[in-house]
């Protein structure tokens, strides 16, 4: 049986993940804020400030850019445990924006967002563990954050926990459980698990899918108010 690979094996770097959890007002509040009066709060302390100083800096929004700066203002927020500037903190040091980059630093920060509930976090850290960056590789490890990423209605995080499944990496092979996050991978808009649904559906039974989409449809209903907005 081929191994399928993973989907979208790259960080989940897009500013949008702000909207996460008790994040869901920073996007908007990038584009409507003072920058004097955001720049006296954040100078006093204030995480979510800091915060959003920090991507203004970051994507040159309303300030000019300037990567260094950025970093800055996230780790005032991050060491203050702001999830997002954990996140955003990480992506710097992932990618060395403003600072030396640092995969093993940047996992870390990852971490302390995902423990946090930061489904991004979740997701970046499950592909630390997948590719062996930054930290050992572990497979299970993996699967466990992708689950939490899944669960609060990640595409990318449900699709890759549909390949572990499909391939038994860190976890049981389970079609039934594949067919599952995959089905809800697509029906999110991944292009790629329609595919391999169809790769799936070759794999078991007509009864077999039927109780899959079946489980599909009470995760549907029981998250249909939690899904994290991705655009």
């Amino acid at each position: 049986m081929s191994k399928i690979f993973l989907y979208a094996a790259t960080m989940a770097l897009c500013s949008a993940v702000l909207s996460n959890a008790a994040n869901s007002n920073v996007s908007a509040a990038i584009v409507s804020t003072n920058i004097a009066a955001l720049r006296a709060q954040a100078e006093q302390g204030d995480a979510k400030a800091q915060s959003i100083l920090g991507l203004c800096y970051l994507y040159g929004t309303r300030v000019a850019e300037e990567k260094a700066e950025a970093a800055r203002w996230f780790h005032k927020a991050a060491e203050q445990g702001f999830p997002a500037a954990q996140f955003y903190l990480g992506k710097c040091y992932y990618t060395g924006d403003g600072v030396v980059k640092d995969r093993k630093e940047s996992a870390v920060w990852f971490r302390k967002a995902a423990e946090q509930g930061f489904f991004a976090a979740q997701y970046n850290l499950a592909l630390c563990y997948a590719q062996g960056e930054g930290l050992s590789a572990d497979q299970a490890e993996a699967a466990k954050w992708f689950r939490k990423a899944a669960e609060q209605g990640y595409p990318a995080a449900q699709y890759n926990l549909g390949v572990f499944y499909y391939n038994g990496d860190g976890v049981n092979r389970d079609f039934m459980e594949a067919y599952k996050w995959l089905f809800l991978a697509r029906a999110a808009g991944v292009a790629e698990a329609e595919a391999l649904c169809k790769i799936v559906t070759s794999k078991v039974t007509t009864t077999q899918v039927a109780a899959a989409e079946a489980m599909v449809n009470k995760w549907q209903q029981q998250h249909a108010a939690s899904r994290p907005a991705t655009k």
